[in-house]
């Protein structure tokens, strides 16, 4: 492609993480490990037209944009604010449920190098790994949540 200016892409270097943030209501909750892979995908409306010599043309245009489910994982703490936020949605209190929050990625020297927004969050698991008395492995905690929408700053 010619021109820079013009074109849409620029050229970056990948980001390296040690580690991920989750915030929610301006307030951030825990730090994690591993988050899962953020997704939006655009479903496809499709829509038959004629053209000029009667053969029938499929044309595609973007239909409604889905946002998959985020999961998180850290080693366990005492810190037990997501293990709340879901007993309170599974014991029915939906009043004040939903989130607004943010996936942080940290780089190396612990600045934000990528915020993910979200609105319409709220826990659908908590889940916490199985462990052995004795054993010297870390006990993980992961936190899944459902979101209604995600964009970028």
């Amino acid at each position: 492609m010619g021109d820079r200016a013009m074109g849409m892409f620029e050229e970056h270097r990948a980001h390296t993480s040690l580690r991920y943030g989750l915030e929610v209501d301006g307030v951030t909750l825990a730090e994690f490990q591993e988050v899962s892979t953020i997704t939006i995908e655009q479903n496809v409306i499709e829509q038959k037209v004629s053209s000029g010599a009667g053969a029938v043309e499929t044309r595609k245009y973007p239909g409604k944009a889905t946002y998959g489910d985020i999961t998180f994982k850290r080693g366990l703490t005492e810190d037990d604010q997501l293990y709340r936020w879901i007993e309170k949605v599974s014991g029915g209190e939906y009043e004040g449920a939903l989130k607004g929050g943010a996936i942080l990625q940290f780089t190396e020297s612990l600045d934000v190098a990528n915020r993910w927004n979200f609105e319409g969050g709220w826990p659908s698991k908590w889940e916490l790994s199985g462990h052995k008395a004795g054993s010297t492995d870390t006990t993980v905690e992961s936190m899944t949540i459902k979101v209604s929408r995600i964009w970028k700053d």
